[in-house]
């Protein structure tokens, strides 16, 4: 159900400053996603050097505690993935996955601990198009992988179902690739795109619910050209809350 407040915070990033990572088609992917969302839900935006590791988790912060039962919250992010040494012994492949932001690494568990502050009765769904696996440097045509390369190691990696229940969460996460493989930033039909965003949208239809819309993009996803599984991980009861 669509609630009394609906909120999307778009998060991209193209310019990696000072780096030799560039992507080029998260910017897009966040004008294609406030282009679908915008008619019920109130878009935030935040791209390229807006989006520091303080910046971004003040805004969920602010975002969350303007929430209340009822209402919907949908994060986005567009950008590269990386993996650090997990610090605290939760990780079984000893790595934590991150969001690489604008000057740094936003770890899944300070991210997880934040939205551990959502009311009860919320709907939160986090949409990742990044890789916490691969390589930073390796490119199949036009294909460039989201992946930023912190250590000299190789990636850790820990399968997944393509579907992982987690009651102890209050949210809803669906990623563009399982952890052991990679997501495209992708030339699609003349410009660019993340491939998991692109046929995200692609499988869109009005009045679905999470599940709902995670099984129509895995009939899209993957495909001959990209091999991503996207997963969908998190709150099951909260699987069939309509958030489109």
């Amino acid at each position: 159900m669509i609630g009394n407040k609906n909120i999307a915070l778009l998060i991209a990033i193209n310019d990696y400053k000072g780096t030799e990572n560039d992507l080029n088609g998260c910017l897009n992917d966040q004008s294609d996603m406030g282009k679908i969302l915008s008619p019920k839900y109130q878009i935030l935006k935040m791209k390229d050097s807006e989006c520091t590791v303080v910046a971004v988790k003040n805004k969920i912060i602010d975002i969350i505690h303007t929430l209340k039962s009822g209402d919907n919250f949908i994060i986005h992010y567009s950008g590269h993935g990386t993996q650090i040494p997990d610090k605290n012994g939760d990780e079984v492949d000893g790595y934590d996955e991150a969001l690489y932001l604008y000057d740094g690494p936003l770890v899944d568990d300070d991210l997880g601990y934040i939205l551990t502050n959502l009311s009860d009765g919320v709907t939160c769904l986090v949409l990742l198009d990044s890789c916490f696996s691969g390589t930073a440097t390796r490119r199949l045509g036009q294909l460039k992988l989201r992946y930023f390369k912190l250590f000299d190691v190789e990636p850790h990696v820990q399968k997944r179902r393509a579907i992982t229940k987690d009651k102890g969460m209050k949210w809803c996460v669906i990623s563009g690739c399982s952890e052991n493989q990679t997501s495209a930033d992708a030339f699609i039909n003349g410009r660019y795109n993340g491939a998991f965003t692109y046929f995200l949208l692609k499988a869109h239809k009005e009045g679905m619910s999470i599940k709902e819309w995670f099984n129509s993009l895995r009939k899209l996803l993957p495909s001959r050209k990209y091999d991503q599984i996207p997963t969908l991980e998190g709150n099951s009861q909260l699987f069939n809350n309509k958030i489109l």
